[in-house]
């Protein structure tokens, strides 16, 4: 049987079927926006080069005579800014500066050795928003390391683009590795 009345049916339909397709849009939206940021940020946070990099200036502080020296003005302060190498004594300066040199560690880019869970880190007079963006991101993604110390450097990496542009790309990169 075929019903009489039945205008606006279609209408109905049609809006509730549209409604439905856009509260799923608007919920993959809202769930995929953030893990995009996330990506985003992480791709400047701890890659493999920096982290690499931060490990060997590591090397150096825990080889150094002066490593005491250094830890000891951490605890007083909550860090310290070995950046220019002059905290370091004899071959282990050189091969600081030649560190720096090869991993991009030049201008604002920082070496600091910072006490967990680094509150006084964000006082360092002149440090980059980028590495202070870094620093509030280790507080709030790794909240399980309570204490200790760790070595944080910010480096200036430039590329080629390689989406056929050939454009120069300059970024900073930040790695951390804990002592």
């Amino acid at each position: 049987m075929k019903k009489k009345n039945n205008k606006g049916f279609l209408l109905m339909e049609t809006v509730i079927v549209g409604v439905l397709v856009l509260a799923i849009f608007v919920l993959v939206y809202q769930n995929l926006v953030p893990t995009i940021g996330e990506y985003e940020t992480r791709i400047r946070y701890d890659d493999v080069d920096s982290v690499y990099a931060a490990n060997m200036f590591k090397n150096i502080l825990t080889n150094d005579a002066n490593f005491k020296n250094i830890i000891q003005e951490v605890e007083n302060k909550g860090y310290k800014d070995v950046t220019d190498c002059t905290a370091f004594s004899g071959d282990l300066r050189t091969s600081c500066q030649v560190l720096k040199q090869q991993y991009g560690i030049t201008g604002n880019n920082k070496i600091i050795v910072g006490l967990i869970p680094f509150t006084q880190v964000v006082t360092i007079p002149n440090l980059p928003r980028g590495f202070l963006d870094y620093v509030k991101y280790l507080q709030t993604s790794a909240p399980d390391i309570v204490s200790g110390y760790v070595i944080m450097i910010s480096r200036t990496i430039t590329y080629k683009d390689t989406n056929g542009t050939g454009k120069t790309i300059t970024t900073n990169q930040y790695a951390n590795i804990q002592i």
